[in-house]
This record gives C-alpha cells, structure tokens and sequence, in this order.
C-alpha cells in the first residue's frame, strides 16, 4: 500500500467514527422500570445531557392517593407532595382529596392559588417524572 491510499483509508475512519459518535449522542433509550405501570427514558438536554426521566401512567399517578403517599400531576409533570400535605396552610384535607389526580390537582390549583403557584411544586415536592405512556413501550 502506498501512502496516498493509507491517508485515504485513516481519513475516511476518523471521518466515519466522528459520524458515528455525533449520531449516537442524539438518541434517547427507553428502559422499564422495576415499579409496575413507570418506565425511564433517558433524554438529551442542554443543561443536563443524558438526564433520566420516568414515565408515570394514569394508573401509577392515582395509586398514589393518600396523605401518606400524595402524588400529584401538573402540566404533565408528577410530583410526590407526601411531605408537603401536612405543611399546606390550608390545610391537609384540602390536598389529601387531590391526591393521586391530575386534572382534579390542576383544578384545585388553579382555582384557589392561579397557575402562578404551581411553580412552587418543585420546591415542596420531588419531581416523580412525566404523565404519559411511551408509544409501542411494552408493560
């Protein structure tokens, strides 16, 4: 081999390994979690590449139904507000009959506080994942 096609073959590597390396850094992977009814997917962002975010279904959400073990969904993002509940100024039946609820939550949230309040939900809660199912995943 000569020189010329040498260079040609190390530049058409590098040239295919950088392709590569650009194109897999761009896909997401769906895993299923161990809790029935959740599922991971890992998404790229800007701020956080390769950032986990679980999928909660309907089902998911409303086992969470308790003042002991309070989830709630916002705008499609769930929370677990279990160590808020007690600490609600007004009140914990007031969360407790929304627990485990998405559009009653939003409701209630709306109506009583505006949306302006929801932007407290990370602050009081911890953020459980995303409300939804991954199309084709099977459970």
């Amino acid at each position: 081999m000569n020189k010329a096609t040498i260079t040609i073959a190390v530049f058409i590597v590098v040239i295919i390994g950088g392709l590569l390396i650009w194109r897999s850094s761009g896909l997401e992977v769906f895993n299923v979690s161990t809790e029935a009814g959740q599922e991971t997917v890992a998404e790229s962002t800007e701020s956080v590449p390769n950032t986990i975010v679980s999928m909660i279904s309907e089902e998911t959400l409303a086992a969470h139904n308790t003042g002991s073990d309070c989830w709630v969904s916002y705008a499609g993002s769930v929370y677990d507000i279990t160590d808020w509940v007690g600490k609600h100024p007004g009140g914990e039946d007031a969360l407790i009959r929304v627990c485990g609820e998405s559009t009653a939550f939003e409701e209630a949230i709306n109506g009583q506080h505006g949306p302006s309040r929801a932007e407290r939900l990370p602050e009081v809660g911890t953020f459980m994942g995303t409300l939804g199912i991954i199309e084709g995943a099977q459970s």
